[in-house]
């Protein structure tokens, strides 16, 4: 006969002739990190040590959770243990530069109306790895690029994360003076707005500091990022404005989420087969689409169609 007791984590088999085996077995102490997490909902996971799960709760205030697509990425990347971070650093030559980087592809605008498309999400893409990206980025006249140091260039493109280098600053403060500074250079033109309580003062928009002659007569000087007016700004005046995000870094993470009803991602993991009426359509799911369809179904027993 033998009987099982348990002490601080260690498992011991006892018999009656005093003979007896420990199997150490792991377990956490609970502490005030826990506490912590068990309020705002981040449990700790099997081993984590303290330091981690402190970087974690913290990350909780940084990258917001939530019910759009970043915040569930943000959500799910964290409740993983895994990590979101910097991989690609990015500036431009171009006055109207600008990066989108969408579901499937990653776009380089040279200027309002011109732009190189790079599909970063087919297997058979030349820029499908992220040290292929970096570099065909690298070759364009207007942009530079450089993978941040620890980044595996090896990495598949498609876990870069959406983003948009054209960023709107919404309700930035002015001061009660006729010169004020903006936080942000590379704004875009034509896109400054001013509140109401600014109306009288910035009403009347002049293309150079001499012509600032009457009330209301202000000043835009783009490549400064400085507002010049007649009169000084009054107080509780805010400004809302886009600029260029350069030099930016691109994201990546383990996690990413495509959209379903995206034309773009349908138009790859679906064959587009041209129907009778000119316009084309999705056919038989790609080899992508099949791993995604068996990985699904191997977690879940399900039929998949219409």
């Amino acid at each position: 006969m033998a009987v099982d007791y348990g002490y601080q984590g260690h498992a011991f088999n006892v018999t009656h002739a005093g003979e007896y085996t420990a199997i150490p077995k792991a377990t956490t102490i609970y502490n005030s990190f826990d506490h912590f997490g068990m309020l705002i909902g981040l449990q700790r996971l099997p081993g984590e040590r303290n330091a981690d799960y402190r970087a974690r709760l913290l990350d909780v205030y940084i990258h917001r959770g939530g019910a759009h697509q970043d915040g569930l990425i943000n959500a799910l990347t964290r409740e993983l243990g895994l990590n979101r971070r910097e991989a690609i650093s990015i500036s431009t030559t171009a006055t109207n530069g600008r990066i989108i980087v969408g579901d499937t592809y990653l776009q380089l605008w040279e200027d309002d109306t011109n732009y190189t498309e790079y599909d970063i999400y087919s297997r058979s893409s030349s820029v499908y790895f992220i040290k292929d990206l970096v570099d065909a980025i690298d070759s364009n006249t207007y942009f530079s690029a450089t993978l941040l140091p620890g980044v595996n260039g090896g990495m598949p493109s498609g876990i870069l994360l959406p983003k948009d280098t054209m960023t709107w600053q919404a309700l930035e403060p002015l001061k009660n003076i006729k010169r004020n500074k903006l936080l942000y250079t590379n704004i875009v033109e034509n896109s400054v707005r001013f509140s109401t309580e600014g109306y009288k003062v910035f009403h009347e928009l002049v293309y150079g500091i001499d012509g600032i002659v009457a009330s209301g007569d202000y000043y835009i000087d783009y490549t400064n990022n400085m507002i010049y007016s007649y009169d000084p700004a009054p107080i509780g005046t805010v400004v809302s404005y886009y600029y260029h995000d350069f030099p930016t870094k691109l994201e990546i993470s383990p996690v990413n989420i495509y959209e379903f009803t995206s034309t773009t991602f349908r138009s790859k993991i679906f064959e587009q087969v041209l129907n009778e009426e000119g316009l084309y359509i999705d056919g038989v799911p790609t080899s992508e689409a099949v791993d995604y369809i068996n990985e699904i179904m191997s977690v879940r027993n399900m039929l998949w169609g219409e």
